[in-house]
């Protein structure tokens, strides 16, 4: 199924790449390295690898950020870890709580990236965890659509992380308030954080903006632009 997949869809794509299948993974060859992709996410590289980065890159208004090539970048709800190569001269920490999907950002690390299969919310402990892959939708937070429910590790953030940060990223299906209220102890240390706040909360899919806004309002951040997808970007006025 996968390999006459590729063979079919090569047929009408850019010629510059091609989709690959072997041992049950879907790939594609970038610089000489294979970067791997869940079925689900196939139509994301139609238009080819740099496409789609820097797709994501404007979605998440990358273009407004700057950094030094010093500066962290952290990486909440990593999937596949495409984020790494919005900054690929940054040391780069990604978590992703999902098995599967933390089976292909293993694959994918860069040299200079850590990543870690862990959820991130505002404690440390064991949490019940939704996977809704095919969707993208696994969350701390019941989606529509369930697919198994899983224990998995949960950290704050400023249990794991104690340096100064240039940019975190933030899409944790509905959890993006919690995210941030594990940052309590790190907000004077960020310069930059970039946010999914789009309907995506449980079962009723509600927005966090409200509560996002209000709490990073609180300690010093304002919105400097925000995206048609619901993605904000936020600085640390005292940078």
């Amino acid at each position: 199924m996968g390999k006459n997949y590729c063979k079919f869809m090569n047929l009408f794509l850019n010629k510059e790449f091609k989709y690959e299948f072997k041992d049950h993974r879907y790939y594609m060859v970038v610089n000489n390295k294979k970067f791997y992709f869940l079925r689900s996410r196939v139509d994301l590289y139609h238009l080819g690898f740099d496409a789609r980065i820097k797709g994501l890159s404007n979605s998440y208004n990358c273009d407004f950020v700057e950094l030094s090539e010093d500066e962290l970048i952290v990486d909440v709800g990593a999937n596949a870890g495409e984020f790494q190569f919005c900054f690929p001269k940054n040391n780069y920490i990604g978590f992703e709580p999902s098995p599967l999907d933390y089976e292909i950002l293993e694959l994918n690390r860069l040299t200079s990236s850590s990543i870690y299969n862990t959820c991130i919310s505002d404690f440390d402990g064991v949490v019940k965890f939704y996977i809704s892959t095919e969707s993208s939708d696994s969350s701390i937070y019941q989606p529509l659509k369930v697919e198994q429910v899983i224990d998995v590790q949960v950290s704050r953030i400023d249990t794991l992380v104690k340096q100064k940060i240039g940019l975190i990223k933030i899409d944790a299906e509905g959890a993006e308030f919690e995210v941030l209220k594990g940052c309590d102890k790190l907000f004077e240390k960020i310069h930059y954080i970039t946010v999914d706040l789009g309907f995506e909360k449980g079962i009723t899919e509600d927005s966090t903006f409200p509560e996002v806004l209000n709490l990073l309002y609180g300690v010093g951040f304002t919105v400097i632009k925000n995206s048609p997808g619901n993605r904000f970007l936020f600085v640390n006025n005292n940078f």
